[in-house]
């Protein structure tokens, strides 16, 4: 019974079994040997499911889907807590995840800045496509929605004007 609490399962189950033999019509150790075949295939079909978890997110880091990955790692946690495996790999998966974030945030700030010298330059055609490349990066900011409405007023007003000075020009030489 020591042995079966420590969780030393194939060791009790040898006592569990001695014990039978000896006591052939005594059921405590029979039961006890049930329970602990009871166990060690609940213990089996645990360690496959987290080993299918481990694979899988293995796989999926090979694969560069590292929130998949982290999903699959934490699922094997759910299994077995203590294992170290998973934790290192949802560290890894975290500090690639950061990597790329950072890289995401530079290339957009790049592009930010680009855009907005093409726009204080007046190359607006130019601006807009920085504008455009950047929300590619990042669709949900705000900025670079604003920088491209500004751009279509500007061209349009720009339009406006050139088209009004087309037609002074052309009253004016009728006049004229």
């Amino acid at each position: 019974d020591d042995l079966f609490k420590l969780k030393q399962y194939e060791e009790a189950n040898l006592l569990y079994m001695k014990a039978s033999y000896i006591k052939t019509k005594e059921q405590y150790p029979k039961d006890k040997m049930l329970e602990i075949d009871q166990l060690i295939l609940q213990q089996n079909a645990a360690m496959a499911e987290y080993n299918q978890y481990v694979s899988a997110g293995d796989r999926m880091i090979e694969a560069k889907e590292y929130i998949k990955a982290k999903e699959k790692f934490n699922l094997a946690l759910t299994i077995r807590p203590d294992e170290q495996y998973p934790q290192d790999k949802i560290r890894e998966i975290e500090s690639i995840l950061v990597s790329q974030e950072l890289a995401l945030q530079e290339s957009y700030n790049d592009l930010i800045t680009e855009g907005d010298n093409l726009f204080t330059a007046k190359a607006y055609d130019q601006a807009k496509i920085k504008y455009q490349d950047a929300l590619k990066y990042k669709p949900e900011e705000a900025y670079p929605i604003q920088k491209l409405g500004e751009i279509e007023r500007l061209v349009s007003d720009l339009k406006t004007l050139e088209l009004n000075y087309q037609n002074c020009l052309l009253y004016t030489s009728r006049r004229g």
